[in-house]
């Protein structure tokens, strides 16, 4: 990202964020009435309105620091569930450690069970129903490209691919020059750079993306500048693709974008609360896919001989090597002769069982965690 959005507040999470109180209000009344009956359970959400508030609270704050209402999470359609039960399940956690230590603020077993089943529920069926209006073209975020070169029609065919970004392309800003009306790639040019400060109040734009080089083009970032306090998202290439693809296009990194990468780290108490957040749910993440792994390794070892688990050096915080384990997908003496290579679509190296687990991103699942954990 070239700019950030400053203290913009877009209208997507300020849905997302009351469907959520609503989400964790409708559970709560629903299973103190079910537990207790309509009159009891009125009763006793009248007597118990600091605790449910203050769970209400921590939930909100689990749900925004688990990543809920980030575009990744949201617009994920496999495995969708698994985000909104760890969240869920880190917040009934943290309601129980803080409230028993005090008892005045005691909430019964049976209601906070079953008010986190209807948590989780409520949240992930939230979610799917956002996707879908997403998809249809609601919520959907006006949207300028800047440029007219090869990396403008990849944006086109990035985001037409990728309906549930919420991204509308109104049209097409020139830096050379050429002529309104002029189709790319099905999408109009609207007019030239001196134009865009107008076009984009016009259209009502909420995100532009830059797909010129600003070296090359150094007046770009001149127009740019009175923009980035507007409240206007503006993305280069490299970052859209990286939030849409969830892929870094290699060819396009250069020391400009390595360098806006590194200052754009996170203030160190958000850095502080993560951490924290990242071991709890990696232990989670243990626990609640252990079954899943035990019968992964079982079918791993029934499919090819060799190990269940290898181990991967990666590059972890502030460059240090960290190495995680993940299932073994390739024959055991898959890079025997070859060396590391990349793996491609049509991989021989790839077992039967390794082809299913790597679709579905089983594999990666110890890497997630040992990698999470120990960082």
């Amino acid at each position: 990202m070239i700019f950030h959005r400053g203290q913009y507040i877009s209208l997507r999470r300020v849905v997302l964020l009351t469907s959520d109180i609503l989400v964790v209000a409708l559970s709560v009344f629903l299973s103190a009435t079910l537990r207790l009956g309509m009159e009891d359970g009125l009763e006793y959400l009248a007597v118990h309105v600091p605790s449910l508030l203050g769970s209400l609270a921590l939930f909100l704050v689990v749900f925004y620091a688990s990543g809920m209402y980030e575009r990744q999470a949201l617009t994920r359609r496999h495995g969708s569930y698994l985000l909104p039960l760890i969240a869920t399940a880190v917040g009934l956690l943290l309601i129980i450690v803080i409230f028993y230590a005090r008892y005045q603020l005691h909430i019964g077993r049976g209601i906070l069970l079953l008010g986190g089943l209807f948590i989780f529920l409520l949240s992930w069926g939230v979610r799917g129903v956002y996707r879908m209006i997403v998809r249809s073209g609601m919520l959907s975020k006006n949207t300028l490209i800047v440029g007219e070169s090869r990396e403008a029609t990849e944006v086109i065919q990035l985001i037409r691919a990728n309906l549930d970004a919420g991204l509308k392309i109104c049209g097409v800003i020139s830096s050379r020059k050429i002529p309104a009306g002029t189709l790319l790639a099905g999408i109009p040019v609207l007019g030239s750079l001196e134009r865009l400060r107008e076009l984009t109040e016009a259209f009502g734009v909420e995100t532009l993306v830059i797909a010129t080089s600003l070296a090359k083009e150094p007046r770009v970032l001149r127009m740019l500048r009175p923009l980035r306090c507007t409240g206007t998202e503006i993305l280069d290439f490299v970052t859209l693709h990286e939030l849409l693809a969830q892929e870094i296009p290699l060819d396009y990194i250069n020391d400009e974008w390595l360098m806006n990468a590194a200052l754009n780290s996170s203030v160190i108490h958000v850095r502080k609360i993560k951490r924290i957040l990242d071991f709890v749910m990696a232990l989670l993440g243990l626990v609640i896919n252990a079954p899943l792994m035990l019968i992964t390794m079982m079918l791993i070892r029934l499919d090819s001989p060799g190990p269940a688990l290898y181990r991967q050096r990666r590059s972890g915080l502030d460059g240090r090597l960290v190495t995680v384990l993940k299932f073994r997908s390739m024959r055991q003496d898959a890079e025997a002769g070859s060396g590391a290579v990349w793996a491609g679509r049509v991989d021989t190296r790839v077992t039967r069982i390794g082809g299913f687990i790597r679709k579905w991103r089983i594999d990666e699942l110890p890497s997630w965690s040992t990698f999470s954990a120990g960082r």
